[in-house]
């Protein structure tokens, strides 16, 4: 399966909470996302995206919080049956382009494994969380983030 995301053929509006949520078919193993055009108002207009594990917790965990006008040049995976939670929030003003973004769920168990969560990414925030993602790293990893 496949698809493309998108805030909309307009700019995103003020107050934004926008959600979007990919569920994997029973077949599918991951999910994999890439930004196609990006164009958020930096530091107060953000897309995010987390992993909502199968485990029915409910608990999201972040994979990356991204703003700016820069297209993120990683591909965004979750793995293991994990449906793909993207969302955008905006402020009280200015608003932008937004996003588009192209999603595809994978059937292989083993396709390109990604050990670095959101490398290749320019992380500008004045602060932030930086981690290697969920669950454990994988051995021989080599991941690099600029800040």
């Amino acid at each position: 399966d496949h698809g493309n995301l998108t805030n909309g053929p307009e700019f995103y509006p003020n107050n934004a909470y926008c959600t979007w949520v990919i569920v994997p078919s029973n077949s599918a193993h991951s999910i994999h996302l890439r930004f196609t055009a990006f164009d958020m108002e930096e530091y107060y207009d953000y897309v995010q995206i987390f992993s909502e594990p199968t485990n029915g917790s409910g608990t999201l965990q972040l994979i990356a919080s991204l703003t700016g006008s820069r297209i993120p040049t990683a591909t965004f995976s979750v793995d293991g049956g994990d449906s793909m939670v993207v969302r955008l929030t905006s402020d009280g003003s200015l608003t932008r382009a937004g996003f588009v973004a192209n999603y595809e769920t994978r059937t292989e168990v083993d396709f390109s494994p990604r050990p670095c969560v959101g490398e290749g990414v320019t992380l500008t925030a004045d602060h932030g969380l930086l981690t290697n993602g969920p669950g454990f790293y994988p051995n021989d990893a080599n991941c690099t983030w600029e800040i």
